[in-house]
């Protein structure tokens, strides 16, 4: 059998993995922001303050979200891998092979990361809506349904697409590759 020199899609498992190492990244990140955010409060939470969803979610937004979308797009602008993808010999690239530009970097994580963000709006509105004895909105219940429907569509094309590129990945047009031994 010939060899060629195109590379081969990375299977679907070899992205799972390298998301769950660069998870394991995002959640010593999360612990951080705990411990900091105990200890500056002394570790009791003030009841005496509202609840603000709205303020909680750009908080979090401020601290979570975009540190860990500037990680994966940096890394992945820099080299194409993250840690996980450096570890599990995978890379993202261009249809043509080429590294990716800032902009498709950039894109590809915030259409990557927009159901974590949409998750985290609804958790802070359904406590919002728990601490004030109330259902929670309309809005809040229809973000929940798109945040399960962009899931399963991320997962789907991953799975379930001949190429197995996600969404996120065709509308920037790019693919991640096995990287040779």
């Amino acid at each position: 059998m010939l060899k060629t020199n195109t590379p081969t899609d990375a299977s679907p498992l070899r992205r799972v993995i390298a998301f769950s190492i660069d998870w394991g990244l995002i959640a010593a990140y999360v612990l951080t922001l705990f411990g900091i955010a105990t200890a500056w409060s002394g570790g009791v939470p003030s009841p005496s303050l509202p609840y603000n969803a709205l303020q909680h979610e750009l908080l979090g937004f401020i601290v979570l979200t975009l540190p860990v979308v500037t990680y994966f797009a940096a890394s992945e602008y820099r080299s194409g891998q993250t840690l996980g993808k450096y570890i599990m010999r995978i890379r993202v690239t261009t249809q043509q092979g080429k590294q990716l530009s800032l902009r498709q970097a950039i894109g590809r994580n915030v259409l990557k990361f927009i159901p974590w963000e949409m998750a985290h709006f609804c958790v802070h509105h359904f406590v919002a809506a728990n601490l004030e004895n109330r259902e929670p909105g309309a809005i809040t219940i229809i973000v929940l349904i798109m945040t399960y429907v962009l899931v399963a569509l991320y997962l789907g094309t991953l799975f379930w697409s001949g190429n197995h590129r996600p969404i996120y990945d065709r509308l920037v047009d790019l693919k991640v590759i096995r990287l040779r031994n």
